[in-house]
């Protein structure tokens, strides 16, 4: 019924999508909720565990951006990066294919992270170590990546919607 908890998940740090949530046409909560079943008014269980969930890990600050942990993955990607093409030039073939693929891997998940700006909590900062990630790990365009991540995320699991479905062999 209420999209509040999820849009809060997607977007509680971005003023952009606030301004795009207050330009956008609306009406009390109250008027839809009575145009549905009784069942579907109330909150479900889910849905409030959810948000006692949110709110406990919000208070051991597990939403809060650490500096010092996105270093680590950057470096992280870096070295695994300079190890695999050691072993590669080193004539540690398997080896250094697998420390390639891992620094893919890695990267993939600091682009993605950075693509969702939950990093560092400075968008432009998000922004760029996606670009640098996406780019130097995965050798692809940050800017495609979200377009083809945001339709996922508008349309999950719906094929003819979901780039990611397409991926599938």
């Amino acid at each position: 019924v209420d999209a509040t908890n999820a849009f809060k998940q997607f977007h509680y740090r971005s003023k952009t999508a606030e301004r795009y949530l207050k330009n956008l046409p609306s009406q009390p909560l109250d008027d839809v909720k009575s145009l549905l079943p009784k069942e579907k008014q109330q909150m479900s269980t889910l849905e409030k565990d959810f948000i006692t969930l949110t709110e406990e890990l919000a208070k051991e600050g597990w939403f809060k951006p650490s500096i010092p942990h996105v270093l680590y993955r950057v470096s992280e990607v870096i070295i695994m990066f300079i190890v695999g093409f050691y072993l590669l030039n080193a004539g540690y073939v398997m080896p250094g294919l697998l420390f390639i693929g891992l620094t893919g891997g890695r990267a993939g998940w600091l682009q993605h992270e950075g693509g969702h700006r939950s990093l560092t909590g400075n968008d432009t900062v998000d922004k760029f170590v996606q670009d640098w990630a996406i780019g130097f790990g995965a050798i692809i365009s940050g800017y495609k990546w979200n377009i083809m991540h945001n339709k996922h995320h508008a349309a999950p699991q719906r094929e003819g919607y979901d780039l990611d479905l397409e991926t599938i062999p």
